[in-house]
Formats: structure tokens, sequence, C-alpha cells
């Protein structure tokens, strides 16, 4: 295993996650593939379960976050056996103005070639989101 080369990709993992706690879509911009894909098997009727492109990740992130004041995610990142696949376990706690808080629990799996997301898979609980934000269940 190239030891450098996991540095290096666990770093953008870990930028990216910092990038969603700033608000900083500008870095996403940096980390993400032209053809990411970001894939939400589980979500709600009327979200996304399928977002391709780093425009159209980048457009559904600035959406998603502008709902919110204060974006914390405490997580634990862990790698396998190959330095481009990493998988990530988190809680969300997002306020929003009001100061109420969405609370949700993900794991996330990372796919990177040459040190960018080229594939982000996000699991998590949605009957929780489907609660909070007034969305369908299937």
């Amino acid at each position: 295993m190239d030891e450098d080369k996991l540095k290096k990709n666990r770093g953008v993992v870990d930028t990216y996650f910092m990038a969603l706690e700033n608000k900083k879509t500008d870095v996403l911009a940096e980390i993400l593939a032209v053809d990411v894909w970001k894939k939400v098997p589980y979500a709600p009727a009327g979200f996304p379960k399928d977002i391709k492109g780093a425009e159209a990740v980048i457009a559904h992130y600035q959406k998603m976050l502008s709902q919110f004041t204060q974006v914390l995610l405490t997580r634990h990142i862990y790698s396998t056996e190959s330095e481009d696949i990493f998988f990530a376990q988190f809680t969300g706690i997002f306020t929003k103005a009001s100061g109420d808080e969405y609370r949700n629990h993900y794991v996330v799996k990372f796919k990177l070639r040459d040190y960018v997301v080229i594939e982000y898979d996000e699991y998590f609980d949605p009957i929780v989101m489907a609660k909070e934000f007034g969305y369908k269940l299937d």
C-alpha cells in the first residue's frame, strides 16, 4: 500500500467534511472530479438519489447549506485495503436560523482518483429526514 497516497487521500476526505462545516463550496470545487457522482440510495421521495457532475453536486450543497446557520459533522474516517476508498461514519448536527437542530446519523463511502472524489455514496435515516423536512417516504 502506498502510505503517502493514503495520507493525501485521507486529507481530501477530511477537507470534504471541513468544507461542508464551513459552508465553503468553493473548496469542494477543488476536491471533486468534474464527473463526480453522489449517490443517496435511501433518500425520501423528492430528494435527489443521484447527482452527477461537480457543478450539480456543488449546487445541491449550496442549496442545502443555505438552510442552516451552523453545521457540525462529528466523524470517524476509516481507510480500506485500497488507498482510494474510504468510509466515514458521522453525526450531522445542523442548526437552523430558528435555533432548532436537525440531527441524523450517516455512513458514507468515498472513492477517489488522482486525489479528487469521483464517487460519494451517502446512507442516513430517511425517516428522520422526511419528518424534519416534509418529504414523503416511498
